[in-house]
């Protein structure tokens, strides 16, 4: 039998409802209360106590019906809730739970209801999760008849499954060049997201790859070319293909390779076809042009090599059509004793040209600014020839008079010939010589440069004759000075005697 509470057994309420009692009894004596009233005091103290009781009894079996209730409701959820769950689950939690008080048994069955819910909803988790995993393994999941699996039977196949998702997994991992060891899922769910994932890269990489592997079967088709054995092995095996195989990081990346090196080949072709088209447009006359490149506008190296050969033959017949003004200019160049380097840029500056018609204007430009420049020294050329003659003269009258056999035998008349030519060369030279070098000087303080012939500075040449006075030797007849003024490589010779070239055709032109 249920113990009252503690406060009923408490000694000091008791002591107090005695002391009560007892005042109570002491004033009905002292009173003279009689027994009448006193049996209704009594009755009012046992009535109040009674009603007060009983109300707790009535609110109280009101809360244990409410409960009883409660429980019942509870008890048949949970029980519905286990059937779907495995055998025996939570048995032990509701054995322990029916031992107790309705409140905290109601208590505990909110939290067992609560408790097999999750778990229910867990299971169902596991056959969805089952289900996608199926599904990203191309598996039809009602072939294996997920919901009428018991739960015994669903945590195995949910294992069976993740150990086949997870080789999978890996398989494409290491297809896509990842890390397997990066993808140690936990759960069937992410698991079979993640091989989704990979599929859905895969089939990309696929595509792309298949596109890149075709892009460059094209452009080696178009260019006429055989695809490289080992460079393009996987190119040439996709794009032909009908069934292309299984494609990884690594075959994408070398098809890719491959392709790259396709594009930059064409895009060479691609420059040098629109180069070559554009020279030959430039040189032809229009309808010339678009006809020979109506058939011949290709990318691969036959249509190219022709396009060469049309270049090659359109620039020789403008160097035929250009020979009189080229003759013109290497004329100007040789009497105006200007470098031929120059005269060799400018033949390569015209090779270069995109048309035919700059080609015209670059030789005309030249040839203006040569005569220009032939008419601003032509008084330094003139006496220039000058010089040159009287030092030629002078050479040519020694050589004769060394050549003679009889020049120190019989009459010395030659002598006094010699005699004659040099007093008049010793008079004609330094004027002749102080002239030019005026003439130099005054050229070069208007034009702010040096004047040269043949690549030599001809005033300072020429005033280093004048800072070395010739002095005549002392042997009758001794002509000397000439072969120091004439001899070729001597440090007094002056400029302008070697034998000029010939007005053929010049070294430097390019054929």
């Amino acid at each position: 039998m249920a113990e009252f509470p503690e406060l009923w057994r408490s000694a000091q309420e008791f002591q107090q409802l005695q002391s009560s009692a007892e005042d109570l009894l002491r004033l009905w004596q002292v009173v003279g209360v009689s027994i009448e009233a006193q049996d209704a005091d009594a009755k009012a103290i046992l009535a109040a106590a009674l009603e007060t009781c009983e109300g707790c009894c009535s609110r109280w079996n009101l809360r244990r019906a409410e409960l009883e209730k409660e429980c019942q409701e509870l008890d048949i959820a949970l029980r519905k809730s286990l059937q779907e769950l495995a055998e025996g689950s939570f048995a032990e939690e509701l054995r322990r739970a029916n031992d107790l008080a309705l409140q905290p048994r109601a208590t505990e069955l909110k939290g067992l209801v609560q408790a097999a819910s999750g778990a229910w909803e867990e299971q169902e988790q596991l056959r969805r999760d089952l289900a996608e995993a199926c599904a990203a393994m191309g598996l039809d999941s009602s072939l294996i008849n997920v919901e009428q699996l018991t739960p015994e039977q669903l945590q195995k196949e949910v294992q069976r499954r993740k150990e086949q998702v997870q080789q999978q997994l890996e398989e494409m991992a290491m297809a896509l060049g990842l890390d397997p060891e990066d993808f140690q899922l936990e759960d069937l769910a992410s698991m079979a997201a993640k091989l989704k994932d990979f599929q859905t890269e895969l089939s990309s990489l696929k595509d792309t790859a298949i596109q890149n592997a075709c892009r460059a079967r094209d452009i080696w088709v178009e260019l006429r070319l055989a695809p490289q054995l080992l460079r393009d092995q996987h190119a040439a095996e996709l794009s032909e293909a009908h069934d292309a195989p299984a494609v990884t990081a690594a075959v994408g990346a070398a098809v890719r390779r491959s392709l790259d090196a396709w594009e930059a080949q064409r895009e060479e072709a691609v420059k040098e076809a629109e180069s070559v088209h554009q020279l030959i447009r430039g040189h032809a006359a229009p309808p010339e042009a678009e006809a020979f490149l109506a058939e011949h506008s290709g990318l691969h190296q036959e249509d190219l090599e022709r396009c060469r050969s049309k270049v090659q033959d359109l620039r020789r017949a403008c160097r035929d059509a250009e020979k009189p003004i080229r003759q013109h200019l290497r004329q100007l160049y040789h009497q105006t004793g200007c470098a031929l380097e120059n005269l060799e840029a400018c033949y390569q500056e015209v090779e270069q040209s995109g048309t035919s018609r700059q080609r015209k204007k670059i030789l005309e430009k030249e040839t203006r600014r040569i005569e220009d420049y032939k008419e601003s020294v032509s008084a330094i050329l003139g006496q220039r020839e000058e010089l040159k003659a009287l030092v030629l003269a002078g050479e040519s009258f020694e050589r004769q008079a060394q050549a003679g056999p009889g020049r120190w035998v019989g009459s010395s008349k030659h002598f006094l010939e010699e005699e004659k030519f040099r007093k008049r060369f010793l008079k004609q030279y330094p004027l002749l010589r102080d002239k030019i070098i005026e003439s130099i000087e005054e050229w070069e303080g208007s034009n702010e440069k040096i004047f040269t012939h043949k690549g030599i500075g001809l005033g300072d040449r020429l005033r280093e004759l004048r800072d070395h006075p010739v002095a005549l030797a002392s042997a009758k007849g001794d002509l000397s000075i000439m072969g120091r003024l004439a001899s070729p490589g001597h440090s007094t010779r002056v400029p302008g005697t070697k034998q000029e070239p010939t007005a053929g055709e010049d070294p430097h032109e390019p054929q």
